[in-house]
């Protein structure tokens, strides 16, 4: 018995080395094994858009609402807003920062949830737009492989332009442009701080931060707005004067899905019908992120819709 308790220590430090070497190996044939599927194959999957003869929008066709944009036409204050709320040195870091993690721990005790997440925003692209929301050992094993396959094959920049443009805003918004127009109503590139602040804070988790969700995400979506503007303070991309001027932004209210019913859910019924006889299938129309530009004048659509709601029989 005495002999086993002291050898008790080397065998405890013996299955810690080949736990270590066991990981590293499985770790390493991931890595030769995962493979990181086409990022164009998600990130230009859109929705399309049908317009008046204006420009101006009807609708869209499409599961995801979305736009991609340029990383140039993103405001330089939404970059760092974003990076401020989770990846603060993004662009220092490497792929897997597993000091990050133990950060958010702490910062999430100590802010009661309002601090920062652990995953870098790499590994967030590579969960978001290659993998499935599921939890478990083999997802999260492929996240970080593809995570550093990523910072391997793609540069900074690219990753953080396809990571604005494929993560979830809430509210069927994906990206930062198709956000912009849902909360605020204008293109990202019109974005102010404050509106650029909203956006960063409630991409972590639209349910628990979307005002428009629930009244009760207010005091929590506030409390990470200045949790944002802090952090753009502390990397020096926003003076401390500055920061305490910005004001929180008017959010536009939410928009059931049901909002494309009655005249212009036929409207878009239309064009769907048009162009599927003119050879566009269903799945094109729902990723393929065409701009249809119709005939329709928008002012005389609604003059047409006011006069046919006047003459329509009220219910008694």
């Amino acid at each position: 018995m005495s002999n086993l308790v002291e050898k008790l220590p080397r065998l405890l430090v013996l299955g810690a080395g080949f736990s270590f070497v066991g990981g590293i190996f499985l770790f390493g044939f991931a890595y030769f094994t995962v493979s990181i599927p086409d990022p164009n194959a998600y990130v230009n999957s859109q929705a399309t858009i049908i317009q008046y003869a204006d420009g101006s929008e009807i609708g869209r066709i499409g599961s995801e609402n979305r736009t991609v944009v340029n990383l140039a036409q993103i405001p330089m204050d939404v970059r760092n807003a974003v990076m401020a709320a989770e990846d603060r040195n993004f662009y220092s870091n490497r792929a897997i920062n597993p000091l990050a993690i133990v950060a958010a721990v702490w910062d999430n005790v100590v802010n009661l949830g309002s601090g920062r997440g652990g995953s870098t925003i790499t590994q967030q692209y590579a969960k978001t737009a290659f993998l499935t929301p599921e939890r478990s050992i083999q997802r999260k094993v492929k996240e970080l492989v593809i995570a550093i396959k990523l910072e391997n094959q793609f540069t900074k920049d690219e990753i953080l332009e396809n990571y604005l443009n494929t993560i979830y805003f809430g509210r069927g918004s994906y990206g930062v442009q198709t956000a912009s127009q849902v909360y605020f109503g204008t293109s990202v590139d019109k974005l102010n701080i404050a509106q650029a602040a909203v956006l960063a804070s409630i991409l972590r988790s639209p349910g628990l931060y979307d005002p428009g969700f629930k009244k009760e995400n207010l005091p929590r979506l506030e409390a990470r707005f200045k949790y944002v503007l802090d952090g753009m303070v502390e990397k020096k991309w926003l003076d401390r004067e500055k920061a305490d001027a910005v004001k929180f932004p008017i959010i536009n209210p939410r928009v059931t899905s049901g909002a494309l019913a009655g005249p212009k859910g036929y409207v878009i019924s239309w064009v769907e019908r048009e162009l599927n006889q003119l050879g566009f299938t269903d799945e094109q129309l729902m990723i393929g992120g065409y701009i249809i530009k119709t005939t329709l004048v928008k002012t005389a659509q609604e003059a047409a819709v006011a006069a046919v709601n006047k003459e329509a029989p009220t219910k008694a």
